[in-house]
């Protein structure tokens, strides 16, 4: 059975949104190597890697997210991995989603189109150092906030017919 992945609106655009560059290197430990073997499993020795100095923080991430949140193609794949993995200093969980490099550099060029903030240049600078995937963190809505939200979104679908027209 699929997880379920954090939704786009699961991210709190009062917050700063982080890009940054990884590549994928394989663990050389004997004992997960051995471990992989055991299990069968070899992609259990791959692991993603930030690289240093590799990261744009947005400060005001309203304008993305919104972006994002209107783009179904980039909104569906942000959503395939976009999931609570970390934390940050205090304790506030982060939402990460992982993109391959050459998609990043795509979904880069349809926000520069479309809100003129251009990112590409250093996703491109990016994949030149060897990244092979970038990622993206945002901060978690508290899940008082998350639950609030996807109620009103259940109740204005209820009160939707199947044409999308309001019911009064």
């Amino acid at each position: 059975m699929k997880s379920q992945m954090s939704k786009i609106s699961n991210i709190d655009t009062k917050m700063p949104i982080t890009f940054y560059a990884c590549r994928v290197e394989i663990v050389t430990d004997p004992e997960m190597v051995s471990l992989a073997e055991q299990m069968k499993m070899p992609r259990l020795l791959n692991c993603t890697v930030p690289l240093a100095d590799a990261e744009i923080v947005i400060r005001e991430s309203v304008v993305v997210m919104n972006w994002l949140s209107s783009s179904p193609r980039w909104s569906a794949r942000i959503e395939e991995t976009l999931q609570c993995l970390a934390e940050d200093a205090n304790g506030r969980p982060l939402l990460t989603a992982f993109i391959p490099i050459n998609e990043l550099i795509m979904l880069a060029e349809d926000l520069n189109s479309d809100c003129a903030l251009d990112l590409r240049p250093a996703f491109v600078e990016w994949q030149a150092l060897g990244a092979t995937e970038g990622c993206f963190d945002g901060y978690r809505l508290d899940l008082g906030t998350i639950e609030a939200v996807e109620s009103a979104t259940s109740e204005l679908s209820a009160d939707l017919n199947p044409n999308g027209l309001e019911i009064l």
